[in-house]
């Protein structure tokens, strides 16, 4: 399902994916009467997937060896997972790095030039059916991917995204949209 935001709506979205498509550590907060989304519960029970939070900068690097961190502008070429599970984005091809960009508010994504950018995160087993939430710059999308040994992030503008091998619940969609 899509979740488009009109006029009034928009300006809110960008909280909601800083404030929301981000794992909340342990710490009160998050909307809608205080849920928080935390990240450490959705992979409680060894799910397999991965969570890429563009904001966190400290997990953006532009190349695999991790030795130089990406600042505006620059390739990203890694994406540490932050879920927990290991599972991060990668490419070793120079040419083929999305951008990292900064908007107006002050938000960080990824520009992908829709040709050859991809990013890939490998999976020992298929993890199959997955909820894949994706936040893009006017809407968070969520919707039901099947997913071989490869997960590619390869179009548009990601501010996050999240990857897990099971349907979310209410609660969970709830806390995330």
């Amino acid at each position: 399902m899509s979740f488009r935001q009109d006029p009034f709506i928009r300006p809110c979205i960008r909280d909601i994916i800083r404030s929301v498509i981000r794992p909340v550590y342990g710490a009160s907060g998050g909307i809608a009467g205080g849920i928080a989304f935390n990240v450490a519960q959705l992979f409680a029970n060894s799910e397999v997937g991965l969570f890429a939070d563009i904001q966190n900068l400290g997990s953006l690097w532009q190349e695999e060896a991790m030795t130089t961190p990406s600042a505006i502008g620059d390739p990203v070429g890694m994406i540490l997972d932050q879920s927990g599970t290991g599972h991060n984005l990668a490419t070793t091809t120079s040419g083929q790095k999305p951008l990292l960009r900064q908007d107006a508010s002050g938000h960080y994504y990824l520009e992908c030039d829709g040709v050859d950018d991809k990013l890939v995160a490998t999976f020992a087993i298929a993890p199959g059916d997955c909820t894949l939430v994706f936040a893009g710059p006017d809407e968070i999308t969520v919707r039901t991917v099947t997913v071989g040994t490869t997960f590619k992030l390869h179009t548009g503008l990601c501010y996050g995204l999240l990857l897990i091998d099971r349907p979310l619940t209410a609660a969970e969609l709830g806390s995330i949209l």
